[in-house]
């Protein structure tokens, strides 16, 4: 059911039509001057049970394959992208022709930027997602696939390239509601007239990195020596993140931090990290922090980097504190220190939507920019 026809060679976009427009193009199609371009068969003004006026076959024309078998959920959603790009201050226009493809929607920017809107409603497990985006942007296009199922796995591509959207054949998962009314889910879920105001105006953008601080996080955490029973500060470095503009995040180790016991040097003996960790037992009002040295260990039969009571000087050996450790991780009040390591740039692709005046992570593709 397509929105474009053509009356003497010119091109007629049935939802730009007000009710007289529509009346006169009515009387003027029973001359048989209404057709398709692609394939120049008659072509019959229809009005959805919705109200969405458009273009059909004659009845028991069979088949077309220019036009394929478009629902009337896909038109509507054509025509709401549209009526968005518009109220957003860029021209939008349906079913537009390139080389080698048909935009669902293309809209273009007061500076010339052109952007295709695809709608892919049906589940085709075949598609080649990336073949197609490849023929619009090689005529000067972006393009923005807004699919309802999970796209195909590819082995280059992420597991789940829903949520992680792949700058090279972006997406962004379509979702539809009661009354076709559609939503879409970018860094959240909106509707459809929202994503696409938030793309054609820079607030969302896709992004191929994290780009931002990068954040050492350190935990802190009391236990009574062994020995002398004295109470001790010991602190543990557990992650390092890159936080971006978004306040999206993303792991900043290359590997997984694993245990480390036994370990002949640790992070936590960095000289910044025991200066933030000493000034936040201050402010706590903490046990004096243990002592992190070279020490010999009879137990694990070497020398290694490990805490010690600052009162009577006994190893706070790593299996002694494997069980502090454990229930620090699962208690959400623990005490932390959150130390700067400086700008830092993580890849990952991602829907990016900084705060107010502050601009996107990195540099890279986006969908849209005016």
């Amino acid at each position: 059911m397509p929105l474009v026809a053509e009356l003497d060679g010119v091109r007629v976009v049935s939802i730009d039509l007000d009710d007289d427009a529509w009346d006169a193009l009515r009387s003027r199609s029973r001359s048989g001057t209404l057709r398709f371009r692609d394939c120049a068969s008659a072509a019959y003004l229809r009005t959805s049970r919705r109200g969405l006026r458009h273009f059909a076959h004659a009845p028991g024309a069979g088949g077309c394959g220019a036009h394929g078998n478009e629902s009337a959920a896909h038109m509507q959603a054509k025509s709401l992208i549209i009526a968005a790009a518009r109220a957003a201050g860029w021209q939008a226009e349906p079913e537009v022709p390139g080389p080698g493809y048909q935009a669902d929607v293309l809209t273009t920017s007061p500076r010339g930027v052109r952007l295709n809107f695809e709608v892919q409603l049906a589940r085709e497990e075949d598609t080649d997602y990336r073949t197609r985006t490849l023929r619009r942007t090689a005529d000067g296009c972006r393009v923005l696939w807004l699919t309802r199922y999970p796209l195909p796995p590819r082995r280059d591509w992420e597991p789940d390239p829903l949520a992680v959207p792949d700058p090279r054949a972006p997406q962004a998962r379509l979702v539809e509601t009661d009354g076709q009314r559609f939503s879409v889910l970018l860094d959240r879920m909106c509707s459809l007239e929202e994503a696409v105001t938030e793309l054609l105006s820079g607030r969302v953008a896709l992004r191929p990195q994290i780009s931002g601080e990068r954040i050492l996080r350190v935990v802190l955490a009391r236990r009574a020596c062994w020995s002398c029973a004295r109470r001790v500060t010991l602190w543990r470095v557990v992650g390092e993140r890159t936080v971006g503009t978004c306040g999206r995040w993303a792991d900043a180790d290359a590997v997984r931090l694993i245990e480390h016991a036994h370990a002949e040097t640790k992070r936590e003996q960095a000289h910044d990290i025991r200066a933030a960790v000493a000034a936040r037992v201050k402010e706590l009002r903490w046990p004096a922090m243990a002592s992190l040295s070279s020490r010999v260990s009879k137990e694990a039969g070497k020398t290694y980097m490990a805490f010690s009571c600052w009162q009577c000087g006994r190893v706070q050996g790593d299996h002694y504190l494997s069980g502090v450790w454990h229930e620090a991780a699962y208690n959400p009040d623990q005490p932390e220190v959150l130390i700067s390591r400086g700008a830092s740039a993580v890849q990952l692709p991602h829907w990016c939507r900084p705060p107010e005046g502050t601009a996107p992570c990195g540099s890279g593709p986006s969908p849209a920019t005016r």
